[in-house]
């Protein structure tokens, strides 16, 4: 990977970081490449990486990412940033592995019958802030539940992490394909239940949503929100399109959750 290009906070810190490691690798012959980079280096924290993903989601297949953090949690990170010089180095030197997570599509069908594809990485959150959201939710085509409450949460296996963890839902180790549906502030009582549990479904499968309203209804895809005034479904699946990581030392995802959310 010669083409690289580097994504950062754009605080101080992460401008001088940035700054060297651009230097020390055009030096050795990489090349700075906005428009096609092989590898992006992102210097920030879990939201700058979000945020890149997003703008590179046509070509996201070709990238790979390494972050190195300057932020608060940074559960994306493999640097920390007093590593400056041992990430340039590993860079280099060029032996690395490529860990991928598959992003979520999301197809949301209009009043008109046409269908708007979103991709999301953490998780896809439809919800109502004004008044109680119903739903239908089916799996597989097979009816499952009709939901009532604020809002529901579809994560990846990446995303079990992020806001499906506050949610009281499932961590999923990695290189483990599925999609897991999440309550967000369900009603239950002798009108409305629902299942409670957070639902972890297999790769394969299909997930829809059938509003029985959409008025003040907002589609979350990671930090994005998106107001649909009207729309007769969504249907979720787990999309082939993925988010290549490039681990250029030995990674341990049990020893990055019990750094970032035990000690």
């Amino acid at each position: 990977m010669k083409y690289f290009c580097i994504i950062n906070k754009a605080d101080e810190i992460s401008n001088e970081i940035a700054e060297r490691i651009s230097n020390a690798l055009i030096d050795y012959n990489f090349r700075y490449d906005e428009k096609h980079p092989e590898l992006i280096i992102v210097v920030g924290g879990d939201g700058k990486f979000l945020r890149s993903v997003h703008e590179h989601i046509e070509n996201i297949e070709n990238i790979n990412y390494v972050v190195i953090n300057t932020g608060t949690l940074g559960f994306a990170s493999d640097f920390e940033s007093d590593e400056v010089d041992v990430l340039i180095k590993s860079i280099i030197e060029g032996n690395y592995k490529v860990e991928s997570c598959n992003l979520i599509k999301t197809e949301i069908v209009d009043e008109k019958g046409e269908s708007h594809i979103e991709y999301a990485l953490n998780e896809f959150r439809i919800e109502n802030p004004m008044r109680t959201l119903v739903v239908d939710v089916y799996v597989d085509n097979d009816f499952f539940e009709e939901f009532s409450g604020n809002g529901l949460c579809i994560s990846t296996q990446f995303g079990s992490s992020a806001y499906n963890r506050s949610l009281m839902g499932a961590i999923v180790a990695p290189n483990v394909e599925i999609m897991q549906i999440t309550e967000i502030a369900g009603i239950h009582n002798n009108k409305y239940s629902s299942l409670y549990n957070s639902l972890i479904v297999s790769k394969d499968s299909l997930i829809k949503i059938v509003p029985k309203e959409t008025e003040n209804v907002i589609l979350g895809i990671d930090y994005l929100c998106l107001e649909f005034k009207n729309f007769r479904q969504i249907n979720i699946s787990l999309s082939n399109k993925k988010v290549n990581f490039v681990r250029y030392r030995k990674y341990s995802f049990y020893e990055r959750l019990h750094q970032s959310f035990i000690v």
